[in-house]
């Protein structure tokens, strides 16, 4: 297919004697079709714009924030101008949660190596692009299994193997997945001292649990 032509749909051609006029049940039928799948990709873009809406926090008017924070601080004032529309992202708790843990004592690169072997060993095959393979998140589920971690001991996670599996299983058997999610309807201080009660969870990675994915302020 020529470069210029790759977007368009390939379509099979039909021959004259082989074409049948629609009947009217067919059209019909063929517009209550169109019409379901409008509606589903209407469906499909809103819960998409949600999670977008939700994950840039965009229900906070970032605007009132800069004017103030300007007044009160010179320096910010000097540098806002350079970075407009940055914001603190609302991200999914689990997955940051653990990513979190990896921090202890560590530097980017390597928490980022962290994430990604943790990826490939325990979480889901997502899709295979331009010869790299891509994994999601591992359930917390998975993550309490016994040999969780010895496994990532050996991956060279050191301590933090131990913060991890102790962790999961925390989530799982006393309260579940759903428990980060619900610490966001609580006061900050009631938040902050059910999150360090996570093996592996201090003042530093709860601090910065609660800014990223509790999203409290």
């Amino acid at each position: 297919v020529h470069t210029l032509d790759r977007y368009k749909p390939i379509v099979k051609p039909v021959e004259e004697e082989n074409k049948e006029t629609p009947s009217n049940e067919d059209s019909a039928e063929r517009k209550q079709t169109q019409g379901e799948r409008s509606l589903g990709a209407k469906k499909d873009q809103n819960y998409f714009e949600q999670i977008l809406w939700d994950y840039f926090q965009l229900d906070v008017n970032l605007h009132d924030l800069y004017d103030h924070w300007s007044e009160v601080d010179p320096n910010f004032r000097t540098k806002a101008q350079q970075f407009p529309g940055v914001r603190i992202l609302r991200q999914e708790p689990v997955e940051n949660l653990f990513s979190f843990i990896c921090s202890s004592n560590n530097n980017i690169s390597r928490i980022s190596l962290m994430v990604e072997k943790m990826c490939e060993k325990f979480g889901e095959f997502i899709a295979k692009e331009d010869g790299l393979s891509y994994y999601g998140f591992p359930m917390v589920e998975v993550l309490v299994a016994n040999s969780v971690q010895e496994t990532l001991r050996n991956l060279g996670f050191g301590y933090r193997a131990k913060y991890i599996s102790e962790s999961a299983r925390f989530l799982t058997k006393q309260h579940g997945a759903e428990w980060l999610y619900n610490l966001r309807s609580v006061p900050y201080e009631e938040a902050k001292c059910e999150l360090m009660k996570l093996c592996g969870v201090g003042a530093k990675v709860c601090m910065c649990g609660l800014k990223l994915f509790i999203s409290l302020n």
